[in-house]
């Protein structure tokens, strides 16, 4: 069985900005800031006004990247990603996990995945997540251990089963032994 979601993505050829209320297609209009200067200028609602309005952020600061998982699963699209609840700078990655009945309403869910088992103590990296022919969602990842000033030195490839498959937010993980 294959599964796929379809996202819409607009691609604007020049730079919106707030305080000119228009593309910047005339860099000479006064209105328009085109240097690193003027951007520096902003207000703190000037940049409000630039945040993206559907753009998944996280839940009470800390750091995102890497959508590492985008599902459909009983009317709730799911999206994954990796991220850091102790600050906004990289670190001890988790997975966030975010639903949407319409891909424009998000809930932030518990952290779906975080490190802690001894082969991801270190961290719960990159993978996939997949509807599975038996109907039950996996969350595929890599699990990261022995971290050191040289780097990562061990990763393993995992698997996270939910703990209620009837639960259409899959609010629970569980990480097998």
């Amino acid at each position: 069985t294959f599964l796929a979601i379809t996202i819409f993505l607009v691609i604007f050829s020049a730079a919106w900005s707030s305080r000119a209320g228009r593309h910047l297609d005339n860099p000479t209009d006064p209105r328009v800031a085109t240097t690193l200067t003027d951007m520096g200028n902003l207000t703190a609602r000037d940049m409000q006004l630039l945040r993206p309005r559907f753009h998944i952020q996280p839940p009470g600061g800390g750091w995102i990247n890497d959508p590492n998982g985008l599902m459909q699963y009983r009317n709730m699209v799911h999206v994954f990603f990796q991220y850091n609840p102790y600050d906004a700078i990289w670190g001890p990655m988790h997975w966030g996990h975010v639903v949407s009945p319409d891909l424009v309403h998000w809930v932030h869910l518990p952290v779906a995945l975080q490190p802690g088992d001894p082969w991801d103590r270190d961290g719960c990296w990159s993978g996939s997540a997949l509807l599975m022919d038996d109907g039950v969602p996996r969350l595929f990842y890599t699990g990261v251990t022995n971290f050191s000033q040289y780097g990562y030195y061990y990763q393993a490839q995992a698997v996270a089963l939910p703990a209620d498959p009837a639960d259409p937010f899959l609010t629970r993980w569980l990480k097998p032994a």
